[in-house]
């Protein structure tokens, strides 16, 4: 048996032919759905008046999606700074206290001052019972483990958590 070159001996040409003929028969088939649908909308008698929307929500969107569309065409360079400030990796790492002590709070706030003091570009802030800390530069972040390995806190400090 052979149809439009394929044979039955080719069995993955005789599955393309087959999807060909199902695909264009869903094509016919919402064509005709989708013109029917058209027809009956453009060319239709009219049924009811046309009542306009007093709510101005829409107006406002379309008007500012209009504006955005200008104004990325009129000023492109503000829009790529903003994406690619969007698009910057932030770094992180936790800074846990290794024993559960009563005295770990105040261990975490010397561990964020003693950051803060070394004026490395990296924000460090108390989460429960870590401080997490990060950057936007990975070296900054090593940078600030290395100090705290160095440092002096008065408790055992664990570094966990690395990601970007």
């Amino acid at each position: 048996v052979q149809i439009g070159g394929a044979t039955a001996d080719e069995p993955g040409k005789m599955w393309f032919l087959a999807l060909a003929i199902v695909g264009a028969l869903n094509a016919a088939i919402a064509a005709a759905y989708y013109l029917r649908l058209i027809a009956k909308m453009c060319f239709g008698p009219a049924t009811n008046a046309f009542v306009e929307n007093a709510n101005p929500g829409p107006k406002v969107a379309w008007a500012l999606c209009v504006a955005v569309v200008v104004g990325a065409g009129i000023f492109p360079g503000m829009m790529q700074a903003q994406a690619q400030r969007a698009g910057e990796r932030i770094y992180s790492a936790d800074v846990a206290i290794a024993n559960k002590a009563a005295g770990e709070k105040e261990a975490a706030k010397k561990v964020v001052k003693e950051i803060k003091d070394s004026k490395l570009k990296v924000q460090a802030a108390i989460n429960d019972d870590l401080v997490r800390v990060t950057s936007k530069s990975i070296d900054e972040l090593q940078e600030c483990i290395a100090l705290m390995k160095r440092s002096n806190v008065g408790v055992p400090l664990q570094f966990t958590n690395m990601r970007a």
